[in-house]
């Protein structure tokens, strides 16, 4: 009796050593998580060189500064939140602000912001998007509003913040060589 235990423990043990050989031969056939490839289009819909009648309270001088536009119910923007709270140096930068446009019910911008790690940005909360698109003419999010001398100069739909902050740049640095 005791060897017929003794071999069944003998037995389970192999096949938990199987199991775990298996297990790891699975493994390495499931592929890494795709890294994400930026994207970064320009929006020829929105209407450029417009000048924003009403400015909210909260947001950088519309003279020189990109809106990064949001949605409370956009899984993109969720993952665009979580890029810009998980580089300290976005929120420092004086010439970013974020537009949180609620969903189809009232609320909830300020929860979406505090959620993502948000509230050190400035940032607006619009409700239903009526300012974005009253100002803009824009209904989609994530999207990236450039304006320069208080027009809008670019907006852009895109998928990485780091693409978007280096595509604002060569166009700042691009204008600057034009002027000189």
């Amino acid at each position: 009796m005791l060897f017929v235990l003794a071999l069944a423990v003998f037995v389970l043990a192999i096949a938990v050593v199987i199991l775990f050989a298996m297990l790891g031969q699975l493994a390495g056939r499931v592929p890494e998580p795709e890294q994400r490839v930026p994207f970064l289009k320009s929006l020829p819909e929105i209407p450029l060189g417009g000048v924003p009648g009403e400015w909210p309270p909260g947001l950088p001088g519309r003279q020189e500064c990109t809106l990064i536009v949001l949605s409370t119910i956009c899984r993109s923007c969720a993952d665009i939140a979580q890029q810009l709270s998980a580089e300290p140096g976005y929120a420092d930068r004086s010439d970013v602000g974020l537009v949180i446009a609620t969903g189809a019910r009232a609320g909830g911008g300020e929860e979406f912001a505090e959620r993502h790690g948000l509230q050190r940005f400035r940032y607006f909360i619009d409700e239903h998007g009526d300012w974005v698109s009253a100002q803009f003419d824009l209904r989609l999010s994530p999207a990236a509003l450039v304006l320069r001398g208080g027009r809008l100069e670019s907006a852009y739909s895109f998928n990485d913040v780091a693409a978007l902050l280096m595509k604002v740049g060569e166009e700042k640095k691009r204008q600057e060589e034009v002027r000189t």
